[in-house]
């Protein structure tokens, strides 16, 4: 699931949360059921104590990893001495109160997860476990297997496929729940992946010859047997699994009033990102752009008729009418009325009355601009670096800005996006931030940044999916 970039969606999560539980409930009920079976059941409480030191660690911790940067340096590497801390501790404790110790294998996981550690540290962990960790512990047991012995017995032979089917068989009812949420397909691959299982044998099979409810050769016709469905689930898993189309929802964007400049933008802007809508009040207008964008005629501006035809309702509205006191008046009643971000154009000829404007424009956190003040802009610019001239004016190399909805995104480097892509800024809460490769993204930061239109494209999929 992680090679497919799935954990972030809720396919990945749904399996993850059915795998997890698989784990951890027989883990539960097989340490009740030995202690039980060897005459300790009256020290079954212990138990509790795992869960309450976990709750304490996630409650106590809760602000670490957002504050550890102001610590941590190179050689310190604070992250990963606080979360094998966490790990030994709870692995310990499991251990010391009779319970099995992957138990606190994944109570430490989840309390390291809910404290959202950064994408890097993630990097590191993942580079340890399936780097050193995870295989050594195949080998482990590979090494406690007797594959001569176990094969050379009739009985462990027709074992090895009878507890193969039965693994199967039991997993097998999941297909009816993922159905209920997903394709066809996509359940039966799913079913076929929570078919993978190892850890929770291996257990079971320890507990089992601790309390001598199977003998050796049995254990081992069970490990093989878990073997075999960590080789034939994810192999039926790749087969069948179908990705979904990623459908990123487009940002609604209303501009009222029918200029040049207006129906220009108009048809600019990608249709993949924006449904543009253009409203006017005037016939001439309206009937010069009908042709080439898509317009709507409006009775008159009244506040209350605007809100009535829906012009209020949208992701962001611009008001570039060429009445600045118009614009000004339906700017702030539109951000009364709710719209999360407008943009307003502002050409008054009265300095004294344009700064006052102004003024309560951005009080209201609105956005405007006067076209006298972009002109300058963009010729100030022009002069000053003839290379972003091209930049700003081209439709084949432009300027974008987008912001991180993706979870999967933050605390990842700047290097990690592709190499075609340029990033100038990051915007993070209403600051600028020069970025460098080694520059940690965070949600909701806005890139600005340029690159080619393919690359963009799939870059804009990715990072505005929130998964």
């Amino acid at each position: 699931m992680k090679e497919n970039n799935l954990l972030g969606n809720t396919y990945g999560q749904t399996l993850l949360l059915f795998g997890v539980l698989g784990e951890i409930i027989p883990l539960l009920g097989l340490t009740i059921y030995s202690s039980i079976k060897s005459g300790n059941g009256g020290t079954l409480w212990l138990l509790s104590l795992v869960f309450l030191a976990a709750s304490f660690l996630l409650t106590r911790f809760r602000n670490f990893f957002k504050n550890f940067n102001k610590f941590t340096k190179s050689t310190t590497q604070l992250d990963m001495r606080f979360a094998f801390l966490v790990i030994v501790i709870l692995v310990v404790l499991a251990m010391s109160v009779g319970a099995e110790n992957i138990l606190g294998a994944f109570l430490a996981g989840i309390v390291i997860k809910l404290l959202e550690p950064q994408k890097s540290t993630e990097m590191k962990l993942n580079a340890i476990g399936y780097g050193f960790l995870i295989p050594f512990f195949f080998i482990l047991t590979g090494v406690k297997l007797n594959l001569v012995t176990l094969l050379s017995s009739k009985t462990t032979l027709i074992l090895i496929p009878l507890i193969l089917v039965a693994f199967l068989l039991a997993k097998l009812p999941s297909y009816f729940g993922f159905q209920l949420l997903f394709s066809k397909k996509n359940s039966i691959a799913g079913t076929w992946l929570s078919e993978t299982t190892i850890t929770l044998v291996i257990s079971g099979v320890a507990i089992a010859q601790d309390i001598h409810a199977l003998t050796a050769a049995q254990g081992g016709a069970f490990t093989i047997g878990a073997v075999l469905t960590c080789l034939l689930g994810p192999l039926m898993f790749k087969k069948l699994y179908q990705p979904k189309e990623q459908q990123i929802a487009k940002t609604n964007v209303h501009i009222l009033g029918a200029t040049s400049l207006a129906a220009a933008a108009c048809q600019e802007l990608p249709k993949e990102w924006y449904d543009v809508s253009l409203y006017t009040n005037h016939q001439e207008n309206y009937d010069t752009y009908q042709d080439h964008v898509s317009i709507t005629m409006v009775p008159n501006l009244d506040e209350d008729v605007l809100i009535q035809d829906g012009v209020f309702d949208t992701d962001v509205l611009v008001v570039s009418q060429i009445h600045s006191k118009t614009n000004y008046e339906l700017a702030l009643a539109a951000k009364k009325y709710g719209v999360e971000r407008v943009l307003v154009r502002l050409d008054n000829p009265d300095p004294e009355e344009a700064s006052q404007m102004a003024e309560e424009l951005a009080q209201a956190n609105v956005e405007y601009f006067s076209t006298f003040d972009v002109g300058v802009g963009v010729l100030r610019s022009a002069i000053e670096s003839p290379r972003i001239l091209p930049l700003i004016t081209s439709t084949h190399s432009q300027i974008f800005e987008f912001e991180i909805l993706n979870p999967n995104f933050a605390g990842t480097q700047i290097s990690q996006l592709p190499k075609d892509i340029t990033v100038s800024r990051i915007i993070r809460q209403r600051k600028p931030l020069v970025p460098h490769g080694e520059t940690i993204m965070q949600l909701h930061d806005h890139l600005i940044l340029t690159g080619p239109w393919d690359e963009i494209s799939e870059l804009h999929t990715t990072l505005s999916n929130p998964k």
